[in-house]
This record gives C-alpha cells, sequence and structure tokens, in this order.
C-alpha cells in the first residue's frame, strides 16, 4: 500500500492556471507512476466527512482524470461519515490511499500556540503520546536549545522547551502566534 497526501491534485483550486488532468508542479503525477499498480484499488479519505455531495463530486473527477492520464483503476472508494467499516484490514486491502486535505487558502493566518516548558508545567518530563491534549491539537515543532526539532510520539518534553502547537483548544501558559 502506498499513501499520498494532496489538497488539490488536479491543479490549483482558485483556478490561477490550467490543469488538464492531474497537476505535475507538485510531482504527484510522477510519484503515481513510480508507485502505482496496474488494476489498483483506491482509496480516497476524505478531508470534509460531511460534505457527501461533493466527496462523490471528488471521487468521480479523480478516477476520470487518473484513467484519463493512463492509471488503471480496479476500484476507487471514499471513506466519509457513510462508511461503517474502518477496520485494519479494509484499510490495508487498498493499493493507494489518498488523503484529502482541506485547501490552503494563502490569504488565510495560520494560528500557532507556543508554550514555553518550566519545571513545573505539567508536560515538563512526559512523553508527547502521553501528554493529554486535544485529537484537535497537533504538535509541529520542538525548539530545544536553539535547535528545531520534529516532535513524535516517543519525544519527551523537557524544561526549556518552545513547544509549537496547533489547536484550538486553550492551554495553560499558552501565546497566540500569527504566521
Amino acid at each position: 500500500m502506498i499513501l499520498f497526501l494532496t489538497s488539490s491534485p488536479t491543479g490549483p483550486l482558485d483556478n490561477s492556471r490550467y490543469v488538464d488532468g492531474i497537476d505535475d508542479k507538485n510531482y504527484l503525477i510522477d510519484n503515481f507512476r513510480k508507485y502505482w499498480k496496474s488494476n489498483a484499488k483506491c482509496l480516497y479519505i476524505t478531508a470534509m466527512p460531511d460534505n457527501y455531495a461533493l466527496n462523490d463530486e471528488i471521487r468521480f473527477g479523480m478516477k476520470e482524470t487518473w484513467e484519463k492520464d493512463g492509471f488503471s483503476i480496479c476500484t476507487f472508494d471514499i471513506w466519509d461519515n457513510r462508511t461503517t467499516d474502518f477496520s485494519k484490514e479494509t484499510l490495508h486491502s487498498y493499493d493507494v490511499i489518498i488523503l484529502g486535505a482541506e485547501p490552503y487558502d494563502e490569504k488565510e493566518t495560520i494560528n500557532l500556540k507556543e508554550i514555553v516548558v518550566k519545571n513545573k508545567h505539567p508536560w515538563n518530563n512526559k512523553c508527547i503520546k502521553n501528554l493529554d491534549i486535544s485529537r484537535n491539537s497537533v504538535i509541529v515543532l520542538v525548539k530545544r536549545k536553539n535547535k528545531a526539532l520534529i516532535p513524535n510520539g516517543n519525544m519527551f518534553i523537557c524544561e526549556g522547551d518552545r513547544i509549537y502547537i496547533y489547536t484550538k483548544t486553550i492551554l495553560e501558559d499558552m501565546n497566540n502566534i500569527e504566521i
């Protein structure tokens, strides 16, 4: 199985340039050609699970476009809130999985939060995977002694770390950062 993350595989959503087929600007088509299996079983996991009409339109459009560009497809399914079987076995039955991402709007600011971990902070000396944070929160960067570290669940938070988190949840000792 191979995973792909994309927000607009057939070109810019603002139609700033015309793309006939799969957009080659983000190298998606090159990676498809490299990893695609003949007669692939495909799954699109949508970023908008409640928008059934849009999801059906996206699925139909992707399948049609990719077949036009020479990719053979056995099935092209979509996972949204209509899906009832979210099992690991079902997921592993697909050859290609496309993770849909909401489109990025360059006019929209990204709001990150910064937390400076002090000695008595509840996260000090804790493993990220054991932190009590919302599932809607993502730690995107840990700055430690002037080094930028990409976090993973096994990383321990240390006193003096600067934690950069994308969240809509209110957390203790948090400063807003606008990017």
